[in-house]
């Protein structure tokens, strides 16, 4: 099992998929270091891939800005995943990624995961289900964060 497999099947979103959709995503991943305040990608920019944060934290930002503005923004923090535009065709960044630490991700290549999706329904749906419970968590606490920054 190589060092990026690992990483994959260590992180609960992942843990329980089957060894053939873990090995799929292993072999069209890549780990990437950044250091704080580089910027991971542009909204607008095409979305291709999926990321898995293995160490550090980075900032997902409406309007790219300084971090002395009071604009909102959500952090992400190690264990979770960032990117899911990429799941429609066509898919553009949301927002501004930026490191606010040193930065370790698991970088998944999206394109050839897309076609797989296409072909094999299973491995979409679980795909899917996955990334749900992400989407889901990542609305919820930007409600949470408006609503603390509609406060101040």
């Amino acid at each position: 099992m190589t060092q990026v497999s690992e990483l994959i099947s260590k992180y609960l979103v992942f843990h329980d998929l089957d060894d053939e959709y873990q090995q799929l995503l292993a072999d069209n991943a890549k780990i990437e270091q950044y250091e704080k305040g580089d910027s991971i990608f542009n909204k607008g920019a095409s979305a291709d891939s999926l990321y898995i944060i293995t160490l550090g934290e980075l900032e997902l930002l409406e309007i790219e800005s300084d971090r002395s503005s009071n604009l909102p923004a959500q952090v992400v923090k190690e264990g979770e995943l960032v990117g899911w535009s990429w799941l429609m065709p066509e898919g553009r960044w949301n927002y501004f990624a930026k490191a606010l630490t040193q930065l370790e991700l698991v970088c998944i290549n999206a394109t050839p995961i897309r076609e797989k999706i296409q072909d094999d329904h299973e491995f979409g749906y679980q795909m899917y289900k996955r990334l749900y419970h992400t989407v889901v968590e990542r609305l919820f606490n930007t409600r949470c964060h408006m609503y603390e920054f509609m406060k101040k």
